[in-house]
């Protein structure tokens, strides 16, 4: 059995990374979480399951350190996390189910090329059907302008985001 652990930015819906592992504890989630903040600074939260890697002490502390708010979804309700959920889902679908892997080495390699194609290649209704990449090289009023005509076409309330 191999074990996953996706993190996904819930902004620009990049997939920041991807680790396989035959077990993934606090420990290995600190040091994939350490490796994306030296590349892109500390989050303002960071939103997790009951998980036992994520419920541990340590990660609490990580993120007091890091001045990081830890978010809890609540137990059952996978919807309160739904971008990672579904690229959770995205990802067994279209890469995993049909794979037989020899090792985790291989499930890696599988994944960072899914991840790739999924920041630069796949398009998000979310994101006014631009990628990730595209996304993130417009500037901040931009994005605003794609969100709230992707929120409006959608339906949805604009979302209310914070001064930059």
């Amino acid at each position: 059995m191999i074990k996953l652990l996706n993190i996904v930015d819930e902004y620009d819906r990049r997939w920041l990374a991807s680790r396989s592992a035959r077990s993934i504890d606090a420990l290995g989630v600190i040091a994939t979480l350490d490796g994306l903040v030296a590349e892109n600074g500390a989050p303002v939260y960071l939103r997790v399951d009951h998980g036992p890697e994520f419920i541990a002490g340590l990660l609490a502390d990580w993120c007091a350190e890091m001045g990081v708010e830890l978010l809890y979804t609540e137990p059952g309700s996978p919807w309160q996390n739904g971008v990672i959920e579904a690229l959770n889902g995205r990802v067994r679908d279209e890469y995993l189910n049909g794979e037989l892997f020899l090792d985790v080495t291989q499930a890696q390699a599988i994944l960072d090329h899914a991840r790739a194609d999924y920041n630069v290649h796949r398009r998000h209704s979310s994101l006014g059907y631009l990628t990730p990449a595209e996304f993130r090289e417009l500037d901040t009023i931009e994005q605003r302008q794609v969100l709230a005509g992707a929120a409006k076409y959608k339906g949805w309330a604009a979302p209310q985001l914070r001064a930059a």
